[in-house]
């Protein structure tokens, strides 16, 4: 027990010295340690008086020139910025991971070179240019393993469901639902039959609850949140005054903006503003609309993967198996598979379809030329025995 506990302040004492602070005194005199004990006139250092032997003296505030304050501490705290880095996160771009290393890694290592963790930041900046110089060459992260730029072509409709997945769960995460159900429309009206849209289905619904209660909060809020605003205005200085409204129109016509283009573009979703209460109304009426609808949409029975047909396509396509990539295409067709995607397939069809019956042309041409070549051969060989047997 005793030998635990000497273990656990040596490791404490060893702790804290590595974070220590300098306090330099009047007369010249320095000490480095950390505050053990503090009164109304005096700090109560622990101090290492020689390796592995340390020793606490008191020091009066009145005395103190000045404290260097340890950066150690502070590097640790930062540290946990750069660590959360790693391991990356599906979907990230190649300007996601430029950002990652130019705005935190790099800044981390100019700033603490010598920290403890430096070691650690310089692998974690290494994994991340690794990952980077992947996503350069075409692949992706999905699910924590990358895919070659081969596997994206073939399954290029599924992932490009899961991106869509991705930034409506980033949007809802952020609490800009408006955003996220624009692009779950996007989303329902071009990947329903995949998986990546089954996960997301459940989330919207859940989403739904969100954005309600946040259209509620502003509807019954609102008259109160303008009160306290109109008020606040009245409490202020002229000077003040002037620059808090000015700060609020410069709100609201970034906000009248956002609504104009949500409008244009015949969007239902509209952004939420806690001082209009009416779009938010506005937006409550859609909401009861579309519960209703992805609860039906939800127990609706699917049996249709529209991704796993796609890659079904690509390995007919492999296999020179045309009559089978023929018949994938027509099920993409019917599951409504934009034509973004049915249409380069259909293209590529065409073409092998095409370069086969040059190819069984070219054949039979050669079969017809081998055909009357060796009949030619067979009419010199007869004729030739015609004279031996005349002669």
């Amino acid at each position: 027990m005793k030998k635990t506990l000497f273990l656990t302040l040596s490791l404490g004492l060893t702790l804290s010295s590595l974070y220590a602070d300098t306090y330099t005194l009047k007369n010249g005199l320095e000490y480095t340690g950390k505050i053990s004990l503090e009164t109304d006139d005096s700090y109560y250092l622990l101090v290492e008086e020689k390796p592995g032997v340390r020793k606490e003296i008191a020091v009066k505030k009145a005395d103190i020139e000045s404290i260097s304050k340890s950066n150690s501490g502070k590097a640790t705290r930062d540290f946990i910025l750069v660590e959360k880095l790693v391991p990356t996160p599906d979907f990230l771009s190649e300007e996601d991971y430029e950002r990652a290393i130019t705005s935190v890694v790099d800044p981390y290592l100019e700033k603490y070179p010598n920290s403890l963790q430096a070691k650690q930041a310089l692998a974690i900046r290494k994994t991340l240019a690794k990952e980077q110089e992947q996503v350069k060459s075409g692949a992706l992260k999905i699910n924590g393993e990358f895919t070659t730029e081969a596997e994206r072509i073939t399954n290029a409709y599924e992932i490009d469901a899961a991106l869509l997945a991705n930034i409506i769960s980033k949007q809802a995460r952020s609490k800009n639902y408006s955003e996220a159900f624009v692009a779950f429309a996007e989303m329902a009206d071009n990947y329903k039959h995949t998986l990546p849209f089954e996960d997301t289905l459940k989330k919207a619904i859940d989403l739904c609850k969100n954005y309600e209660n946040e259209a509620k909060q502003i509807v019954s809020s609102a008259d109160d949140t303008i009160e306290k605003r109109d008020k606040a205005l009245d409490a202020m200085t002229t000077d003040t005054r002037i620059r808090a409204k000015q700060a609020l129109a410069d709100e609201d016509r970034a906000y009248q903006a956002q609504l104009t283009k949500a409008k244009n573009a015949n969007n239902k979703w509209l952004p939420l503003n806690r001082f209009h209460p009416d779009v938010a109304k506005q937006t409550l009426s859609s909401l009861r609309n579309e519960q209703s609808r992805l609860q039906r949409l939800a127990e609706e029975s699917d049996s249709i993967d529209a991704g796993a047909i796609y890659r079904e396509v690509w390995v007919a396509f492999d296999q020179n198996d045309l009559d089978l990539a023929k018949v994938k295409i027509r099920e993409l067709s019917r599951a409504r598979v934009p034509d973004q995607y049915v249409g380069p397939l259909e293209k590529k069809l065409s073409e092998a379809i095409e370069t086969r019956r040059e190819l069984e042309h070219q054949k039979r041409e050669e079969e017809r030329e081998a055909l009357e070549k060796a009949r030619e051969a067979a009419s010199l060989k007869q004729a030739e025995e015609l004279d031996n047997e005349s002669e």
